[in-house]
């Protein structure tokens, strides 16, 4: 160990003594993969500076049975106290991808003969899919991904999408949220090569009729099935011992993705249509096209996700709603009945800024005044708040301000409930009727398309596309004879705008706040610094705390590099009189000290819109990079569950479940890259 490193390591270790709050086995360990790292340690102003890479090795030697805020809080104290480095990286916030198996639910069955028999069961059933019932069963219990009792009912047959012989996708119609006539949705299942070869039998693009006509009997056959098979374990029971199987034949991050133990961003009609032209029914197409205009009629206001707080009502804090809850038999308390209500009414009045809350209570009110006027009983009305509780209530964080990801969540988990139809059915209905009266006596008017229709990502080929519309679209526009270098450059500008966000996935703020020093390229590989410098002369501050990073990427592809360094060039060449990298142009086309212009964003993001005719912005080019970044790690990778660690550092985000949620597009990985 060097002197330097040795030293820092002394003084170190006798500045975590002064603190009892940060954990002494977490010192100890940290202290074990410092010296193991010795050699890449990096040390500024004689305190250690912990960057990604290592976070990158610490993360391979840690306990994995401490939760997972254990070390992000450890880390955050020696920010703190001032102990490392101040500018060292924040540590990820959520491990939960990374243990050694993200799939401990599938270790708690007690009977592990089953799996044996699951096994030999698999390769017989999968012999006979070519009989209904089987292949009901096979997507039932021994799928992949087990498809519930209600999305199988809903398989039309004409929504059948064959792309190749053993690539398939279901194409479900959502009725979940009909509050406006829009507000269908199309859910795409993608289907596994066994089930895929055999469902393209049944395609038929002139029958709108179910393809499991009878599903009551099928139902009827899985549970024979089971009692003969499988013990009779129920479906739960059943789901773990899958996943077990699934486990034994592919890598753990695969099976979190392709059995959606973590959701990614979905599957699009025209992302399919894309990459396996005329293969989609042409009613889709017609029925998506529908959404994209209803989308493309509001301002995108090309914003960023939010790593979610998770701040939800809980209603059990209202004591004497809490209470009136817990009222037994049918006659209810007339004394408990006006506490709740003035307690309610008190709550709202207190926390009148929290829109959010005062419609969920003003339904609340709504029902128990059916209450007094007997047009409910109170077993019903404690029914309805409880059912509401467990599905809206606690699952959407601000109402007014819904997330794509919270009801993409919440549309899964009707999917996968295990309740009968009826219980399915009564708790769609509370909700239409819950968002029903809040549009009504709130004006809450849920844009369900532009909400759940997932954002597309811009896909390596159309890059060029872009680039060369971009060039065609300045010069019909500037309505100029010749193109000179300060044109040249505007066009220029324009362009490496688009690569850097394709090949570094930065967000457009960080993007247009990058100063000249924060950038430096060697050969084909760029390094970018995101940090506040740029930011705060925009009056802006970092997304999140996670947002400070370092990047580095390798541009490949020969003509994309020789723009990049063409721009790199003219800049260094200008630097003296430059602030940003992107920057606007004077009167005289001379280059200004001034930021790049917002209208300029708004004029690429037509121009994306315009080529890939899809749902995709600017921002989209941020989910390309997580998407083709995660494809590498898929193929190439040994350690994917680190790797998708380091993707999320590079992205900025805390956690490894945002950057899958919100931008990686997984499915499409899987049937086209």
């Amino acid at each position: 160990m060097s002197e330097k490193v040795e030293q820092v390591l002394i003084d170190f270790k006798d500045e975590v003594k002064k603190y009892k709050t940060i954990e002494k086995s977490f010192i100890t360990r940290l202290i074990k993969i410092i010296e193991k790292n010795k050699n890449s340690m990096i040390i500024v102003n004689n305190k250690f500076k912990f960057d990604t890479t290592f976070f990158t090795n610490f993360i391979k030697d840690i306990d994995k049975s401490k939760e997972d805020s254990y070390y992000y809080k450890n880390f955050n104290r020696l920010k703190k106290f001032n102990i490392i480095h101040k500018r060292s990286s924040y540590f990820p916030k959520n491990l939960s991808l990374i243990s050694i198996n993200p799939n401990q639910v599938s270790l708690l069955i007690d009977n592990f003969k089953l799996i044996d028999t699951f096994c030999k069961e698999i390769e017989k059933v999968r012999t006979s899919l070519h009989e209904k019932e089987y292949l009901y069963l096979y997507l039932r219990l021994f799928h992949i991904y087990p498809i519930t009792q209600q999305q199988l009912a809903s398989i039309k047959i004409n929504n059948i999408i064959a792309l190749e012989q053993n690539k398939t996708v279901l194409a479900l119609i959502h009725k979940t949220f009909m509050i406006n006539k829009h507000d269908k949705l199309i859910n795409l299942l993608r289907l596994d090569s066994y089930a895929s070869e055999i469902m393209n039998s049944y395609i038929n693009i002139n029958s709108s009729e179910s393809l499991f006509e009878d599903v009551k009997a099928c139902e009827e056959f899985v549970n024979n099935y089971k009692k003969r098979y499988l013990e009779n374990e129920n479906l739960s029971v059943i789901k773990m011992i899958n996943r077990n199987y699934y486990l034994l034949t592919s890598s753990s991050l695969k099976l979190t993705l392709n059995a959606k133990i973590e959701n990614t961003v979905k599957l699009t009609i025209s992302e399919l249509n894309k990459v396996y032209p005329n293969r989609v029914p042409t009613h889709l197409l017609e029925f998506e096209n529908e959404q994209i205009k209803v989308i493309f009629e509001r301002d995108d206001e090309y914003i960023d996700f939010k790593d979610n707080s998770k701040t939800y009502i809980d209603i059990h804090e209202i004591e004497e709603l809490d209470r009136f809850l817990k009222q037994k038999g049918n006659t209810p308390n007339t004394k408990l009945t006006q506490d709740v209500i003035k307690a309610i009414k008190d709550y709202i009045k207190m926390n009148e800024k929290n829109k959010s809350d005062k419609i969920i209570l003003t339904y609340i009110l709504f029902l128990i005044n059916k209450l007094e006027k007997r047009k409910l009983k109170l077993s019903t009305v404690k029914n309805y708040i409880g059912i509401l509780n467990k599905h809206i209530f606690t699952k959407f964080e601000d109402l007014y301000n819904i997330k794509k990801n919270e009801l993409d969540n919440f549309i899964q988990r009707i999917d996968s409930l295990n309740y009968k139809r009826s219980s399915v059915k009564k708790v769609l209905r509370l909700t239409l009727e819950f968002f029903r009266f809040s549009r009504i006596e709130h004006g809450l008017n849920i844009e369900v398309p532009v909400l759940y229709y997932p954002k597309s990502l811009v896909l390596k080929d159309e890059i060029d596309l872009i680039l060369d519309e971009i060039q065609d679209e300045y010069l019909k526009e500037s309505n100029i004879q010749r193109l000179g270098k300060k044109h040249s450059f505007i066009i220029l500008q324009r362009k490496v705008l688009i690569l850097l966000t394709f090949y570094t996935g930065m967000r457009i703020s960080e993007l247009k706040s990058r100063l000249f020093q924060d950038i430096y390229m060697y050969d084909d590989i760029l390094y970018v610094d995101v940090n506040a410098k740029g930011l705060r002369k925009l009056k802006l501050k970092l997304k999140t705390r996670s947002a400070k990073r370092r990047i580095k990427t390798i541009i490949k592809d020969k003509k994309h590099l020789a723009l990049i360094k063409q721009w790199y060039a003219i800049l260094e060449k200008n630097k003296k009189n430059i602030d940003f990298i992107f920057t606007r142009m004077n009167n005289n086309l001379t280059i200004s000290k001034s930021v790049m212009d917002d209208s300029e964003i708004v004029d690429i993001t037509n121009i994306i819109k315009k080529i890939t005719k899809r749902y995709c912005t600017f921002h989209s080019l941020r989910h390309s990079f997580a998407t083709y970044k995660l494809a590498e790690i898929l193929k190439h990778s040994t350690d994917n569950p680190y790797a998708l660690i380091e993707l999320s550092m590079i992205m900025g985000h805390e956690t490894p479940r945002t950057t899958l949620n919100s931008y990686v597009h997984y499915d499409l990985i899987e049937l086209s890259f």
